[in-house]
C-alpha cells in the first residue's frame, strides 16, 4: 500500500492554526492599542485638571488659546518659536505684566490650540494672529516679540498690518538667509517620526519626561514653579504638538522666502538678544558643527540691526537660543527700559546700532 501523500495531513493541522492566529491577533492588538489608548486618556485628563490661564477665542471655526495679564499701554504681544506655547514665556510674562498688559497664545496645534488644516507659514501665522487680536479686542499700540521661528512671523506681522505696531523685539530670532548660509544638517527638518511613534503608545509618559519637551531641548528647569511644571507637563506628551511642529518646520523654507522681503521698518524701535556664540548647551547637537553655527548665527543676529536705525543688540552671556529661560532677568529689565521709553517715562536708548554683551 502506497504512503499518502504528505499534503494529506496538512488538514488536521487547519482548526489548531485557526484557533492560535486570532489570540495572537488579540495580544498584539492589545499590546498595542492599550497604551495608547491610556495614553490618549491620561493626557486628556491631565489637561482637563490644568486648564491654562487665559481664555479660547474661535478663530476660522479652530479655538485658540489666548493669555492676557496686566494692563495699560502698549499691549505687548509674544511669539513663541517652533514647537512652543504661551509656557515658554513663563519667566518673563508676570514680571512686563506689572508695567503694561502682556499676551502670549498658542499657535493652532500646540498648547491648548485646536489644531487647524491647510500651510503653518508666516502668512497664515500672521492672519491667525490678527484675528485672534481682534477677537480679543486688541488693536494696538502694539510691540511685537518674538523668539526663534517667532522672529519670522512678526516680521511678517508688522509688513501686513503695521498700524498700531510701536516697537520689535527678537530674543535669538531666526532670520529668512539662515537656510542658506547654516550646515544643511542644521536647516534640513527634523525627523520626527520616532518619537510621534513613542508619543502615540506613551513612551515619554511612561519613563516620566512629559515637561521635558525634548524635541527642542527645552523643558521644565529647577527654577519653575510647581504650578508651571504641571502645566508643563499637561502640554507635553501630545501627538499633535509633534505634528504641528512637524508641519511648521516643513514650511520653514516658505517662511523664509516669505519675510525675506520684509523691513526694514524704517525708525521703528528694535531690541535683538541673541545667544552668547562662545556658550554651548547639553542638549545642542551635533557639536562638531557649532564653532561653524556659533559664528554664522551670530553674525545673522547682528544682521537684524539693519531692519531699523533705532535698533540695538545684547548678547546674553551665558545663555543658549532660549535667553528668555536662561537669562531672564536681563530680558526683564531691558525690556523694560524699552517699554517705559515707548510709554514715554524713559528716555530712549543713548546709542542704536550697537552690539554689547551682558
Amino acid at each position: 500500500m502506497s504512503k499518502a501523500p504528505a499534503e494529506s495531513t496538512r488538514p488536521a493541522k487547519r482548526p489548531f492554526l485557526r484557533t492560535v492566529s486570532p489570540g495572537i491577533a488579540v495580544v498584539l492588538l492589545c499590546a498595542f492599542a492599550v497604551p495608547a489608548i491610556l495614553n490618549l486618556a491620561m493626557g486628556a485628563r491631565d489637561r482637563w485638571l490644568r486648564p491654562p490661564p487665559g481664555t479660547f477665542f474661535t478663530v476660522d471655526g479652530a479655538r485658540m488659546h489666548l493669555n492676557c495679564t496686566g494692563a495699560g499701554s502698549p499691549t505687548v504681544v509674544l511669539e513663541s518659536g517652533l514647537g512652543d506655547d504661551f509656557l515658554q514665556w513663563r519667566k518673563i510674562q508676570p514680571a512686563l505684566s506689572q508695567i503694561t498688559r502682556v499676551c502670549s497664545y498658542d499657535r493652532a496645534g500646540y498648547g491648548w490650540s485646536d489644531r487647524r488644516p491647510g500651510p503653518r507659514d508666516s502668512i497664515h501665522i500672521a492672519d491667525e494672529l490678527h484675528s485672534l487680536l481682534e477677537q480679543a479686542g486688541i488693536s494696538g499700540p502694539i510691540i511685537l516679540m518674538g523668539h526663534s521661528a517667532g522672529g519670522l512671523h512678526i516680521r511678517q506681522y508688522a509688513t501686513k498690518y503695521p498700524t498700531n505696531i510701536v516697537g520689535m523685539v527678537f530674543v535669538d530670532a531666526s532670520t529668512p538667509a539662515q537656510v542658506n548660509v547654516l550646515p544643511a544638517e542644521l536647516v534640513a527638518p527634523d525627523n520626527l517620526r520616532v518619537p510621534e511613534i513613542e508619543t502615540v503608545f506613551g513612551i515619554p509618559r511612561i519613563r516620566g519626561r512629559c515637561g521635558q519637551h525634548e524635541w527642542t531641548g527645552m523643558g521644565t528647569v529647577p527654577s519653575d514653579s510647581l504650578q508651571d511644571v504641571a502645566l508643563m507637563k499637561a502640554d507635553d506628551c501630545q501627538l499633535s504638538v509633534l505634528t504641528t511642529t512637524g508641519r511648521e518646520w516643513n514650511d520653514f523654507r516658505s517662511d523664509c522666502e516669505e519675510v525675506a522681503g520684509t523691513g526694514p521698518f524704517g525708525d521703528l524701535p528694535i531690541l535683538i538678544f541673541s545667544e552668547d556664540p562662545q556658550y554651548r548647551p547639553s542638549f545642542w547637537e551635533p557639536a562638531r558643527l557649532f564653532p561653524v553655527f556659533s559664528k554664522t548665527w551670530n553674525s545673522l543676529q547682528d544682521g537684524l540691526k539693519g531692519l531699523s536705525t533705532r535698533s540695538r543688540r545684547i548678547i546674553a552671556k551665558r545663555s543658549s537660543h532660549y535667553v528668555q529661560i536662561d537669562r531672564p532677568e536681563l530680558v526683564i529689565a531691558e525690556v523694560g527700559h524699552f517699554i517705559r521709553s515707548i510709554q514715554g517715562l524713559q528716555p530712549q536708548a543713548a546709542v542704536y546700532g550697537t552690539t554689547t554683551t551682558e
